[in-house]
This record gives C-alpha cells, sequence and structure tokens, in this order.
C-alpha cells in the first residue's frame, strides 16, 4: 500500500524520520518491483517455451498434414489416371460397337431395300403379267392358280373343258382371264361354283379366233365375273 505524507513537515521541523520513512517505503517497493520483474521474466519464459512447443507441435501437424495430402494427391491422380485410361478404353469400345451396328443398319437397311424392291416388283408383276393356262383334252377340268399362273391369264382353247375355281386368291384382288378360240366351236361348258356371272352370260362366242375376256372380282367366297366379247 503506498505511503504518503498525512501532513506537511515544517521546514524547521527535523525531517530524519520522514526520510526513514521513505526510505522503508522505496526498499519495499523495489522489492516489489525486482520480484514482479523475475515474475514477468518467469512469465514470458514460460510463455516463450509453450509458443515453442506450440509452435513445434504445429509445425509437425503441418508437415503430417502436407504429407497426407501429397499421398491423398497422388492416389487421387492415379484414380484420375486410371479413369481416364479406362474412359478411353469404354469410348474406344463404345465407338467400336457403334461403328458395328451402324454397318449392321446399313446392311440391314441395303437387304430390306433389296426385300422391298423384291416385293414391290413381284407384287406389280403379279398384278400386270399374263400367265398362261393349259388347256386339257376333251371333258377335263383346266385349272388356274393365281400364284403359280398370275391373277391375268389366257387360254387357247382347243377342247370342250370345265373351269375350276381360280385357288391362290384373297378377297379383294381382281384381274382377267382372255380366252382365244383356237379350234373353232369349242368352249368351255361349265365353270366351277365360285364363279357368277352377270346376268348369268358365260357362253363363250366360239367363232374360230374369236376373243372372249371374263374380267371378275374375288369378294372372299364368289368371283363376281363379267364376259365381254371382241
Amino acid at each position: 500500500m503506498p505511503f504518503y505524507i498525512p501532513t506537511l513537515v515544517s521546514k524547521f521541523e527535523c525531517i530524519g524520520n520522514t526520510l526513514s520513512t521513505f526510505n522503508i517505503s522505496f526498499s519495499t517497493l523495489d522489492t516489489n518491483l525486482y520480484n514482479l520483474s523475475n515474475y514477468t521474466v518467469a512469465s514470458v519464459n514460460f510463455l516463450s517455451s509453450r509458443m515453442i512447443s506450440v509452435s513445434s507441435n504445429l509445425q509437425s501437424q503441418i508437415n503430417f498434414l502436407s504429407s497426407r495430402m501429397i499421398s491423398v494427391s497422388s492416389n487421387l491422380q492415379s484414380q484420375i489416371n486410371f479413369l481416364s485410361s479406362n474412359a478411353i478404353s469404354v469410348s474406344s469400345n463404345l465407338q467400336s460397337q457403334i461403328n458395328f451396328l451402324s454397318s449392321r443398319m446399313v446392311s440391314v437397311s441395303s437387304n430390306l431395300q433389296s426385300q422391298i424392291n423384291f416385293v414391290s416388283a413381284n407384287t406389280v408383276s403379279d398384278y400386270i403379267r399374263q400367265g398362261t393356262l393349259v388347256c386339257p383334252p376333251d371333258g377335263q377340268t383346266a385349272n388356274w392358280s393365281a400364284t403359280a399362273n398370275g391373277r391375268n391369264s389366257f387360254l387357247n382353247l382347243s377342247a370342250n373343258i370345265r373351269m375350276n375355281n381360280p385357288t391362290g386368291l384373297i378377297a379383294g384382288e381382281s384381274g382377267n382371264l382372255l380366252i382365244t378360240i383356237g379350234t373353232a366351236g369349242k368352249s368351255i361348258t361349265s365353270f366351277g361354283n365360285t364363279w357368277t356371272f352377270v346376268n348369268n352370260l358365260s357362253s363363250l362366242n366360239t367363232t374360230l379366233n374369236k376373243k372372249n375376256i371374263i374380267s371378275y372380282y374375288y369378294d372372299g367366297t364368289q368371283m363376281l365375273s363379267n364376259l365381254l366379247i371382241f
């Protein structure tokens, strides 16, 4: 606790005691200051040593983390390189598959076009071509297959014959049968039960070289026919 002079000392009084008191107070103050100084130095030294220890530990942690980061970075780079090489491999395989499928599609497309052209040509041919029926001997039946002989057929009549029900037709199909008289007086004596003529007129003109055309429409059950003579 600081010492202070409660009253002003007269200049005529002896100040020895007062000086002595001052000396005692300053001595105590010196001691306290010295102790404080020692305490401060000790504290500074303690803190300095702790800071050095913390700094050393921190540097160790930094070095550890740095080495771990380098390791992780190296592993990550390895993974990236692995994935990159696999991606390139997958991309190459995918491109191969795409090229293979593309070539197959071109091949299929080419084959499909060929089939379409074939079917188209044959379909047109079936409708426009004229097949030939064989005239059998007298009293026998002439066979007409729309599949084998075509929907439009020709018959040179040289005997008295019967005409069968055409085979191979489907509902909605139509066509013509051209009959020329190769031998005068020869005719078709009867038709199959699916033939139905306009007004039942089915008698041919049997004059030599006359042309008889039977036009028909097949409705699925009957040959709806019309006979024209030229």
